[in-house]
C-alpha cells in the first residue's frame, strides 16, 4: 500500500511559522538540495528546486541514442555514493551515458528514519520514472531504461523531524563499453625461476603485457621499497649479498595508464656461502606398468631425504631410497597402499643415491606418476630443468598422412637430447637441434592421440610438453566451407571491441580442430587486415551476400558465423549491421535482413548448415531460417531474442556469446573434440551465460531426428 500524502499543511498563526522553521531551512552543502517554500496563499503549495551544474550535452545524448538503436553492446557497472540528508531534504546524483537495460537503485542508512529513492529523467523527484516509497531499509527501486542518456537519482528524507542522516546509495546500470579500461595487465617474473638458489648480484627479468599498454613495472624484495622500470624489456639488478642467506621473496607489479595493476611473486633461496648445503626439491615425472621400476640418480649431502610419489588411478606404486640402482637393497621404502606413497631417510654420507619407483600391481597398464624428492646438496649444482615446447602441429589440430613434429628446447647449461612418443608408445630420440620427427598417422587409429616431447640436460634434469591431435585419414562425403564475419571498426557507426577476435578464434577452431582448409574459409572484416588470421575483404553487405551465395553452392558442411552490431524492429524482424551500415556500398544500404539471408541459404545444397549470429536483435533470424524448405539441414544459434542485446565481454576479449559457446564450451569443456554436438554445446553454454530475459541466447534446430557437428 502506498504511503499517505506526505506533506500536511494548513497551519495558522504560530503554527504556520513553526512549519516554515522546521521544513524550509535546509543545508546548502549538498550537490542538489530541494527547498520547499510553503506559502499560505489560499491552499497553494509552490515547490522550487535549485539545480547546480546540470548542463547536459544534447548532441552527446543524440549520438548515444543512435548507438543504442544500432544495437551497441553494453556492460553493467555499479556506482556507490555516500552523503547525508535531513528532514525533507533531497540529494540528486547525475548518471551520464546510461544505455538501455535495467537500472537498480538501493539506499541504506543507520537509524529509524525513513528515506526514499527515485529514478528520474530530470533533477525533479516529483517527475519520477520509478520510486522506492515504502518504510523499508534499504529502500529500493528499479526501472528498465529504454533510451540512452543522462538520468538522475534522487534521495529524499521523508521523516519530517529527522536530523542529518548519513546514507549509502548504490546505483547499478549499463554503459557503452567503448571507453573505460578496466582490464588488469598481465605480469610474470621470467628469471630467476621460482625456488631457484641464487648468489651474488643477479638479474631479475619481468614480462608484462596489457590490452592498452604497460606504463611501468616495479620490483621489490620481501615487500621493501619499489624500484621502477618504464621501458620494455623490464629488468632489475639485485645484489643478494645485501640480505641474509635463506628464503626471500621477489615481487613484481605492472601498471597501465588507467591505474590497473597486477602482481607476480616468486621465492628464491639465497646462498652466498657455497660451502653450506642447501635443501632442494625436484620432481621426476614418468610412467610404469606392472612390476616396472624407474630409477632416478641424485647427488646428496648429509641431511634428511624425503620422497613422495603420486598418481591418478587405483593401482599401487611403491618408492625406495637406495645406494645403487637395485630397489631390493634399499635404505628406506614406502610400501603401503597409500596414494601418495612416501618414505624418508637421513643421509649421513655425501654421495650418489637412487630413487626407485616401482609398480606393485602386476596387471597394471602404464600409469603416469610424479615423484617429488627433497634433499640437501652443495650450492652450485645444476638443478634447473630445460624448457621444451612443441611448435608443430598445434594443439587440437586435425592431421592426415605423414606429418612433421617439431619442438624447441633450451637449458641454462645445455640440452643433450630430446625424445618424442605417441600416446604411451616408445620414445624416439633426436640429439641435434632443430628437433623434429616424422610420424606416419596412417599407422594410428582414427581419432584423438597425444604427442609428448621430452628434453634432457647434462645433469639429468628434464621437462615435457604434450599436445593432442585428431587423426582423420578417412575423407568425408563432402567438403567443409565457411564464411566468417567479424566487424569491430565500422565505417560510419560506433565501433565494437572484440569482433575481430571472435572471427580469429572461430577461424582457428574450424581450421585446427574441425578439418576446414583455410582456402575454403572466407574471412570478411573491417579493413585492419593484421587483426585477422586471413583477410578476404571488407564485410560490406554486398560482399557478405556474394559469399553467402558461394556458400550456398557448396556440398558437404557449410558454416556462416558472424559477429558485430545488429538491430531490428523488436517485432520479429532483425538485421545485421554490415561494415557499411548507415552509409552503403555497391548499391546496398549496409543492412542485411533476416529475410535476405534466408532467401540465399534457401538454395543451399549442403548436407549441414551451421549458422552462428553474435549480434544484437539477432533472434529474428531463427524463425526465417526454420521456414526454409531445407531447414532440416540447418542449425542456428543467436546471441539473444529479436528485441535483446549482445555484449562485448572485456574479461575474455570476445563477444559474450562467442566466448561461452566457443571458448568456454567447445574448447575448454569438450577439449576441442570435433565430434561435439552443437545441441549439447548450446545447453552447456546457456547454463553458464550471465544474461537473461530478452538477452538470453536462442537455438533453432531444424534437424529434429539427429544432432549437428562441425
Amino acid at each position: 500500500m502506498e504511503k499517505p500524502f506526505k506533506i500536511l499543511f494548513y497551519y495558522l498563526g504560530l503554527g504556520f511559522f513553526q512549519l516554515l522553521e522546521d521544513d524550509i531551512m535546509k543545508s546548502f552543502s549538498k550537490r542538489f538540495k530541494l527547498f520547499i517554500l510553503i506559502m499560505f496563499i489560499s491552499t497553494t503549495i509552490v515547490f522550487t528546486a535549485q539545480n547546480q551544474s546540470l548542463a547536459v550535452d544534447s548532441d552527446e545524448i543524440v549520438r548515444k541514442n543512435l548507438n543504442s538503436e544500432m544495437g551497441i553492446r553494453a556492460v553493467q557497472v555499479t556506482d556507490v555514493f555516500n552523503d547525508a540528508v535531513a528532514r525533507y531534504e533531497v540529494d540528486y546524483f547525475q548518471i551520464d551515458n546510461v544505455v538501455p537495460g535495467l537500472m537498480e537503485v538501493s539506499v541504506s542508512w543507520g537509524n529509524s528514519y525513513d528515506i526514499d529513492c527515485y529514478i528520474c529523467p530530470t533533477p525533479d523527484y516529483t517527475n519520477y520514472l520509478a520510486r522506492g516509497y515504502t518504510t523499508n531499509n534499504p529502500e529500493t527501486c528499479s526501472y528498465n531504461i529504454q533510451s540512452e542518456g543522462t538520468y538522475y537519482i534522487a534521495v529524499r528524507m521523508y521523516s519530517r523531524w529527522a536530523s542529518s542522516t548519513a546514507y549509502t546509495l548504490s546505483v547499478k546500470y549499463y554503459i557503452d563499453d567503448g571507453g573505460s579500461d578496466t582490464v588488469d595487465p598481465t605480469v610474470s617474473i621470467t628469471s630467476p625461476n621460482n625456488l631457484d638458489t641464487v648468489s651474488g648480484t643477479i638479474s631479475i627479468a619481468v614480462d608484462a603485457n596489457d590490452n592498452v599498454g604497460v606504463t611501468k613495472v616495479q620490483c621489490n624484495i620481501d615487500g621493501g621499497a619499489w624500484t621502477d622500470d618504464t621501458t620494455s624489456p623490464y629488468g632489475f639488478s639485485w645484489d643478494s649479498t645485501a640480505v641474509s642467506d635463506g628464503t626471500h621473496t621477489i615481487n613484481a607489479r605492472a601498471y597501465d595508464a588507467a591505474g590497473n595493476y597486477a602482481d607476480d611473486s616468486i621465492s628464491v633461496n639465497v646462498n652466498n656461502n657455497p660451502s653450506n648445503p642447501v635443501h632442494v626439491s625436484r620432481d621426476f615425472v614418468g610412467a610404469v606398468a606392472g612390476y616396472e621400476v624407474d630409477y632416478y640418480e641424485v647427488n646428496a649431502e648429509p641431511g634428511l631425504m624425503d620422497v613422495s610419489v603420486s598418481w591418478g588411478n587405483s593401482n599401487d606404486i611403491d618408492c625406495y631410497i637406495c645406494q645403487s640402482p637395485d630397489y631390493t637393497s634399499y635404505l628406506a621404502r614406502g610400501y603401503t597402499t597409500s596414494n601418495p606413497e612416501t618414505c624418508s631417510y637421513t643421509i649421513t654420507t655425501a654421495g650418489t643415491y637412487y630413487i626407485a619407483v616401482r609398480m606393485y600391481t602386476s596387471s597394471a597398464s602404464s600409469t603416469a606418476y610424479t615423484a617429488t624428492v627433497g634433499y640437501y646438496t652443495i650450492s652450485g649444482g645444476d638443478y634447473e630443468k630445460p624448457v621444451v615446447s612443441i611448435t608443430a602441429p598445434t594443439n587440437g589440430a586435425t592431421v592426415q598422412d605423414t606429418i612433421s613434429i617439431s619442438a624447441t628446447a633450451t637449458d641454462n647449461v645445455g640440452v643433450v637430447k630430446t625424445q618424442y612418443k605417441i600416446d604411451a608408445g616408445a620414445w624416439t630420440d633426436d640429439l641435434t637441434a632443430p628437433y623434429s620427427w616424422s610420424w606416419d598417422t596412417t599407422t594410428a587409429s582414427e581419432g584423438s592421440h597425444s604427442i609428448t616431447v621430452r628434453a634432457y640436460d647434462e645433469a639429468g634434469n628434464y621437462e615435457e610438453d604434450s599436445i593432442s591431435v585428431t587423426v582423420d585419414n578417412i575423407p568425408s562425403s563432402g567438403g567443409k566451407f565457411a564464411l566468417i564475419v567479424g566487424i569491430s571498426d565500422y565505417k560510419a557507426i560506433s565501433d565494437l571491441s572484440y569482433c575481430d577476435e571472435d572471427a580469429t578464434d572461430w577461424f582457428n577452431y574450424l581450421t585446427q580442430v574441425c578439418g576446414y582448409s583455410s582456402e575454403n574459409v572466407i574471412v570478411l572484416g573491417d579493413g585492419h587486415t593484421t587483426n585477422y588470421p586471413k583477410y578476404d575483404g571488407y564485410a560490406t553487405e554486398y560482399n557478405i551476400k556474394y559469399y553467402l551465395q558461394w556458400l550456398a553452392s557448396q556440398e558437404g558442411d557449410v558454416a556462416y558465423i558472424t559477429s558485430g552490431h545488429g538491430s531490428g524492429d523488436g517485432s520479429g524482424s532483425s538485421y545485421i549491421c554490415a561494415w557499411d551500415c548507415a552509409s552503403g556500398e555497391s548499391g546496398e544500404d549496409g543492412d542485411l535482413y533476416d529475410t535476405e539471408v534466408a532467401g540465399i541459404l534457401d538454395n543451399a545444397v549442403a548436407e549441414s548448415v551451421f549458422v552462428f549470429i553474435d549480434h544484437c536483435y539477432s533472434g529474428g533470424f531463427g524463425p526465417e531460417l526454420m521456414s526454409m524448405p531445407n531447414s532440416n539441414a540447418v542449425y542456428c544459434t543467436t546471441t539473444c531474442s529479436d528485441s535483446g542485446y549482445g555484449y562485448d565481454y572485456s574479461a575474455q576479449q570476445n563477444g559474450m556469446w562467442t566466448y561461452f559457446f566457443l571458448e568456454y564450451t567447445l574448447i575448454n569443456h569438450y577439449g576441442s573434440n570435433p565430434s561435439t554436438f552443437m545441441e549439447n554445446a548450446f545447453d552447456y553454454a546457456l547454463a553458464a551465460y550471465p544474461q537473461s530475459g530478452a538477452d538470453t541466447p536462442e537455438e533453432y534446430d531444424g534437424n529434429t531426428s539427429g544432432l549437428t557437428t562441425l
